[in-house]
């Protein structure tokens, strides 16, 4: 599925989580080393001296699809910055996978997520895609809606 335009009908977390992502990514292109408001579980470094300041992830709130994020958000907010690098490469053997459809408990890891980010969720609006919103028709309400959820 595409993630450069929001489909405002899928509430699943999983597809949101994807969608944040890609916002991050598709920001500016990506062709080129450069920083990103947040990025997820793909690859990433972090220096254990920010791991330690920030607690490192909150798994009790986001034991599933949104820790990383969630991470990166607190991150940014403490002024810190993620660098994107597109030609860095790893060798992933192994992984752990989130429990197949847990509606209940996805449904919670977003809500959650969206109440504690809800300024900087607030803030993809600035760049994102505005005019395809309203080629389509699609009311900016219902992306914030669906973006930011009900905590507006």
């Amino acid at each position: 599925p595409s993630y450069t335009v929001a489909n405002l009908e899928n509430n699943s977390v999983t597809y949101y989580t994807a969608f944040l992502d890609a916002v991050a990514r598709h920001a500016s292109g990506l062709q080129n080393l450069q920083f990103i408001n947040g990025c997820n579980w793909h690859i990433c470094a972090i220096k254990r001296s920010l791991w330690n300041a920030l607690g490192g992830f909150d798994i009790d709130r986001f034991p599933y699809y949104l820790g990383m994020l969630d991470f990166c958000y607190r991150a940014t907010a403490q002024g810190m910055e993620i660098l994107y690098t597109p030609d860095a490469m790893i060798d992933h053997r192994a992984g752990v996978q989130p429990p197949q459809n847990d509606d209940r408990m996805s449904t919670t890891e977003r809500e959650l997520f969206q109440k504690r980010h809800h300024d900087q969720l607030r803030q993809i609006e600035r760049w994102y895609n505005s005019e395809h919103m309203v080629d389509s028709g699609e009311r900016r309400e219902d992306f914030y809606r669906w973006l930011v959820g009900n905590s507006q």
